[in-house]
């Protein structure tokens, strides 16, 4: 579905992303890892096809969508392809969750009726419902991230309305086949951020039940262990380079996190064979410089 060929970026002399190669195929969950800096963020802007404004700008390789070249792409074509949750958000706070959720449909052919129809569907999934009348502004960060989450899914979603919908509760067993468009991508930039426990499991379920469903999701996380639960396949990304890309068992090793992170890592390998990963703090007494590897014994 989605192709990087050599794919790098540089602003001026600063190389941000540096002979990036990949196939993501429809179905897959894929989490991009880093540090901070890494180019984890660019990278998603790239694939999503977003512009910088900085003019000295310079980009090489190829990114292909769909068997098209990404630029051969029309921004409503783009619209109604894929979907982007960026890391920062700031729409108007006078806005309502239900306003912000229906934004999503701008690109749609539609009526307000439809788009609003479409918006309830999301509210109600994500757990927004109660929410869908208040001002963005007095909602917790952790709740207008899932708005923006609702928002993204109902951009995209091309199922048809039926006459009521479903209640959706953590009792029934949902066919989320049944739910979900398919050939869709969803591009997520550190989506459970402010999220509690609870509520980042229930919206990577929903980001893994949409891949499952015959779309991709890729998605910029930190929390390593949510990344090895959730993902297919794990993309380590270190100065701009890609290093390494795998299934979690086969990209989580202790050597590789710990030349990535800097910081001592144990990778517990239980009997389901998801990895878990803990990380040592560091010594309080250590006087170290950046690319050192300390932490307590």
């Amino acid at each position: 579905m989605l192709t990087l060929d050599n794919l790098s970026l540089r602003i001026g002399r600063r190389h941000l992303l540096r002979d990036i190669n990949g196939s993501f195929a429809a179905g897959e969950f894929i989490a991009i890892l880093g540090e901070n800096g890494a180019g984890k963020s660019t990278l998603l802007r790239a694939i999503a096809s977003h512009k910088r404004s900085e003019h000295s700008i310079t980009t090489r390789g190829d990114i292909v969508l769909g068997g098209t070249p990404l630029g051969a792409w029309s921004h409503r074509q783009l619209a109604n392809k894929r979907a982007v949750m960026e890391q920062h958000n700031a729409p108007p706070a006078f806005l309502t969750v239900q306003e912000l959720v229906m934004m999503g449909r701008f690109g749609h052919n539609e009526s307000m009726w439809h788009a609003n129809r479409y918006a309830e569907r999301w509210l109600q999934r994500l757990q927004l419902d109660t929410l869908k009348d208040q001002a963005l502004s007095r909602l917790s960060g952790g709740q207008q991230q899932r708005g923006h989450l609702a928002r993204c899914f109902a951009q995209i979603d091309d199922t048809a309305l039926p006459a009521s919908e479903p209640s959706v509760d953590n009792s029934q067993a949902i066919d989320y086949e049944a739910i979900y468009p398919a050939d869709k991508m969803l591009l997520l930039d550190e989506p459970t951020s402010a999220l509690d426990v609870y509520h980042q499991h229930r919206c990577l379920k929903h980001a893994k039940a949409f891949a499952n469903a015959g779309n991709l999701v890729i998605a910029v996380m930190h929390d390593i262990n949510l990344a090895a639960l959730y993902a297919n396949r794990i993309a380590l990304l270190h100065s701009g380079k890609l290093m390494a890309l795998g299934k979690p068992a086969e990209v989580l090793r202790e050597d590789t996190l710990q030349t990535m992170y800097r910081v001592k890592m144990n990778v517990q390998r239980p009997p389901d064979g998801t990895p878990f990963v803990i990380s040592r703090p560091f010594a309080e007494h250590a006087d170290h410089q950046d690319g050192e590897l300390l932490a307590v014994d």
